[in-house]
This record gives structure tokens, sequence and C-alpha cells, in this order.
């Protein structure tokens, strides 16, 4: 798509493998995925230039995803990842609370609902 901006996702998870593989499997000229591993860089990267969606883990380091989730912009639109299937439900928070690991496809069709404004 040429010329227009890529739809901005990014993810904050404690698991650098997890976040390798979703910035390549993400990361194309539709997308810019940003991926971080510390709270503060993610929460400053979030207030500079914020995304069109963020996606977070539930256990981090120091914090949870909902608590970190709080001091964001209610209007950026947030999910919610965990491995912990007795983490949380929804939660309001979050358009989506996803078990760990989130199927490709499961992600594509949220990127494509948030993009046509369907969510």
């Amino acid at each position: 798509m040429a010329g227009s901006v890529p739809f901005r996702v990014y993810y904050l998870d404690d698991e650098e493998g997890l976040l390798e593989v979703f910035q390549e499997a993400f990361d194309d000229d539709d997308r810019e995925v940003k991926v971080f591993s510390n709270v503060e860089a993610a929460l400053d990267a979030v207030r500079s230039q914020p995304p069109d969606l963020m996606v977070l883990d539930y256990r981090l380091p120091g914090a949870s995803g909902e608590e970190i989730a709080r001091q964001m912009d209610p209007a950026i639109p947030k999910v919610l990842v965990s491995g912990d299937f007795l983490c949380c439900d929804d939660h309001p928070a979050f358009v989506r609370v996803l078990a760990k690991p989130v199927p490709v496809a499961e992600y594509l069709a949220l990127f494509a609902l948030l993009q046509s404004g369907q969510l």
C-alpha cells in the first residue's frame, strides 16, 4: 500500500522468543510492528507514538498486563494474552483476551477487524 500509513501494532511480553516470532510473522508493508520486553520502554513508545493495537502479556515482571493497560490511553485497543487460563475472563479494558499460544490466523482476523473498524 504505497503512500498509506501502516497499521501500528505493539507487543509487550517478557518472552523474547515470542517477541521475535511475532515481529517476523506480522511486520510487513501493511503493518508496523514494535515489540518490547521492557514495560517502561513500551509505555514510552505508547505515549510518544500511540499504536493502533497494543498486545500485552498477562504476566510481566513487576506488574500484570492489566495494570500496565491502565497506564495507557483508554482509546487504544488492547489485547491481553496469557498462558495462564485462570488469569482472567473478558476484561473491559481489552477488546480481546486470548490464550497462548495464539494462532497466527487469530491475530490476522483481529487485525482485519480493527483495520475495518468492526471492532
